[in-house]
C-alpha cells in the first residue's frame, strides 16, 4: 500500500476525493462490506482504485480533468455545498473542457448527463468510464456530514440532545452557515461517545455510524458499479457491535 487505505499511483483506477475525511470514510465503509484495501504484506484488492485526496474542490477539478486522460476508470466524489446541481454543473464543464482528449474519452464525456442524477454518473465506453458521486446523496445540499448524519442509528440515545445541543446554542447566539448544521450536529454527537471526538474514518470503522443505512447502501451501488470486480463481496464482514454512546 502506498498510503493508508490507498492502493500505488500506478494503477489504472483512480478515485478522487476533495478531503481527507471523504477518503478514511470510504475506505472504512467499503471495508465494512468487504473490500480488502492492502495490509503490510499483501496489496490491496486488484479492482479497487487508487485514491487522490485534492485537498480542495479547484484542486479536485483540475485534477479530474487531467487524470481522465490516463485512467481506465476514474471516480470523483464532491460536495454539495449549497446545491448539487451547481457543483455537477462545475465539475462537467471543466471534464467537457479537457484539451485533446482521446477518442474514447470524448465519447464518455458526451454521456455525462447535464441533470445529476440520483443513483450517481457511471458514464462507459467499453471497459473505461468516468463516474461522479456529489455528498451526501446527489440532490440534497450538504456535504460528507450530511452522509454520515443520515447513517446514524435510528433511535441513539445521544443524537437528539446533540441535535437540541447545537439548536440551543444558535438560540444564544453561535453563528455558521445553515448548510453546515449537520457538521456542528455530527461533530457534537461524535463528542459524547464512548471514545469521544474520534475522526469519521473511525467512527465508521468503529461502528458508530450504520454500513448498510439506505444512503450507505445507496453510495456502495454507485462504486460497485464504477469499480467492478472481486471486491463486490457476495457476503459482507461481520461489523463490530455499535456502542452504547
Amino acid at each position: 500500500m502506498s498510503g493508508a487505505g490507498s492502493p500505488r499511483k500506478d494503477r489504472k483506477r483512480w478515485l478522487i476525493v476533495e478531503g481527507s475525511d471523504d477518503l478514511f470514510v470510504t475506505v472504512e465503509l467499503l471495508g465494512r462490506h468487504g473490500a480488502f484495501w492492502g495490509d503490510a504484506t499483501r496489496e490491496a484488492s486488484a479492482d479497487l482504485p487508487h485514491i487522490f485526496n485534492a485537498g480542495s474542490i479547484d484542486n479536485l477539478r483540475e485534477t479530474a480533468a487531467v487524470e481522465a486522460k490516463g485512467r481506465h476508470r476514474l471516480g470523483v466524489i464532491l460536495d454539495a455545498d449549497v446545491d448539487a446541481e451547481r457543483a455537477w454543473s462545475k465539475l462537467r464543464r471543466r471534464l467537457c473542457g479537457i484539451a485533446d482528449p482521446p477518442a474514447w474519452l470524448s465519447r464518455i464525456v458526451d454521456k455525462l448527463p447535464e441533470a445529476l442524477p440520483r443513483e450517481g454518473i457511471v458514464s462507459e465506453e467499453g471497459e473505461r468510464a468516468l463516474g461522479v458521486w456529489v455528498m451526501p446523496d446527489n440532490g440534497a445540499r450538504g456535504a460528507l456530514e450530511d452522509f454520515l448524519v443520515a447513517l446514524v442509528p435510528p433511535g441513539n440515545v445521544h443524537w437528539g440532545p446533540a441535535c437540541e445541543g447545537v439548536a440551543a446554542a444558535i438560540t444564544r447566539g453561535v453563528r455558521f452557515p445553515e448548510h453546515h448544521r449537520a457538521k456542528a450536529e455530527i461533530h457534537t454527537w461524535l463528542a459524547w461517545q464512548r471514545e469521544p471526538g474520534v475522526p469519521f474514518g473511525r467512527a465508521m470503522k468503529s461502528a458508530y455510524f450504520l454500513h448498510d443505512a439506505a444512503g450507505a447502501m445507496a453510495f456502495i451501488a454507485w462504486f460497485r458499479r464504477m469499480f467492478p470486480g472481486e471486491s463486490e463481496a457476495t457476503g459482507e464482514k461481520p461489523s463490530p457491535a455499535q456502542p452504547e454512546g
